[in-house]
């Protein structure tokens, strides 16, 4: 199938995620959604002109610079401890884009590392994870859960005729995910695990529209659209999690001793709650669409994809500290900010329009594009390398 062909069976769907979060958007901007989260405290306005720039409660600002920290011209660096821009970050294969970003033994052009391809023949793009020594990845358009070693090798298929599997989580010995189901509103979708050395796929609970999943202790956790869920590892009842008010939720990720929610709304907000249970807490409210988070152990960053009658141009990184206070933009403008990926001090990011898988550190600083493509969709992060899915491929180049 082609690449047209194939993003048209992914929006029928609902699982290709820039159609159908502009579908989404296009059916929600005629809806007047009721929040009762304006006393609870909130943010900025989502105004990225009127936001501060900087990362966390006393973190650092946008200052420094990816050529070493010195005044150098553009695409220079000094990356030695000699005065001078000595470094041509566009072709130095040791500081390539950046100060002590290295290729290895590949060439530098233009700054960038070149890719390296893993998987071929991907028909959906669904969602990516790791382990110490596999890739785990979903297809939903194909409609199987599959794995490659890290090393290289071939596909393993680990179960195959799901309803349109999308995002996926891991433990030690099993993999989790979604299944979306046959289209919006229909009971047919499910939370599913399968052993990671494959085998046939174990419903865990029935669900109506699930966004995402992620593991914890003994607990899986998962979101639809109104509501956070849990339920036990090894099957059992479902139990929903309170969260007042009517939500959009889209990704859930877990910080011990919390659980951070985005909930994807034009007037959206990030939520705080209590892993052992307790009441919610938004750390910023009237967000635009926020997407993809992630969490260290101060802050919590998430990617604001923007306003639609501003065709998603005002989309930002953004952060607040974890015990609340002020949102901070990290970088903005940055066009329809989607997935999102933490490891050792950076953030990673991938522009939905452009086709750029980004990185910033932390504590503030310059951005560094790591790779350009027609499409960079999930992400994933090891020790030396940033994965991300593509249109049919899944790709990786040095983090």
């Amino acid at each position: 199938m082609g690449r047209t062909a194939s993003c048209a069976a992914r929006a029928r769907r609902a699982v290709c995620p820039l159609v159908a979060a502009v579908l989404f958007l296009a059916s929600a901007s005629s809806c007047s959604l009721l929040r009762d989260v304006d006393s609870l405290g909130e943010g900025t306005a989502g105004d990225p002109t009127s936001a501060p720039t900087g990362v966390g409660a006393g973190g650092a600002g946008a200052s420094g610079s990816s050529n070493g920290g010195s005044s150098c011209p553009a695409n220079t660096g000094d990356c030695d401890e000699e005065p001078g821009c000595e470094t041509d970050l566009t072709t130095e294969a040791a500081h390539c884009g950046a100060c002590n970003h290295s290729c290895g033994a590949s060439p530098c052009t233009d700054g960038l590392c070149p890719p390296e391809l893993l998987v071929e023949v991907l028909e959906g793009q669904g969602d990516l994870a790791l382990d110490e020594t596999h890739l785990y990845w979903t297809d939903p358009v194909l409609g199987h859960v599959a794995r490659a070693p890290l090393s290289g090798g071939d596909t393993e298929i680990l179960c195959s005729g799901q309803l349109s599997p999308y995002h996926i989580a891991l433990d030690d010995a099993y993999v989790y995910w979604a299944n979306v189901g046959t289209r919006s509103g229909q009971a047919d979708g499910a939370i599913a695990r399968a052993h990671k050395t494959g085998g046939c796929a174990e419903v865990l609970v029935e669900a109506i529209d699930p966004r995402d999943v992620a593991v914890e202790a003994d607990r899986v956790l998962y979101l639809d659209a109104l509501s956070l869920h849990d339920v036990p590892k090894a099957g059992g009842e479902a139990v929903a999690i309170p969260t007042p008010g009517y939500h959009n939720f889209r990704q859930i990720v877990v910080g011990a001793p919390y659980l951070f929610v985005t909930d994807e709304l034009d007037d959206g907000a990030v939520w705080r709650i209590p892993s052992a249970g307790g009441s919610p807490v938004p750390l910023v409210v009237r967000e635009p669409v926020p997407w993809a988070l992630v969490v260290d152990a101060e802050n919590v960053f998430w990617t604001r994809r923007g306003h639609q009658e501003n065709r998603f141009v005002d989309g930002a990184l953004r952060s607040v500290a974890i015990e609340g206070g002020a949102a901070l933009t990290v970088v903005s403008p940055t066009t329809v900010p989607q997935w999102i990926a933490l490891s050792a001090g950076h953030v990673y990011w991938a522009n939905g329009y452009g086709g750029s898988l980004n990185r910033i550190a932390t504590t503030g600083g310059a951005v560094v594009t790591l790779a350009r493509a027609e499409m960079v969709g999930a992400l994933a992060v090891d020790d030396t390398s940033v994965y991300w899915i593509g249109h049919d491929t899944i790709q990786r180049v040095p983090k």
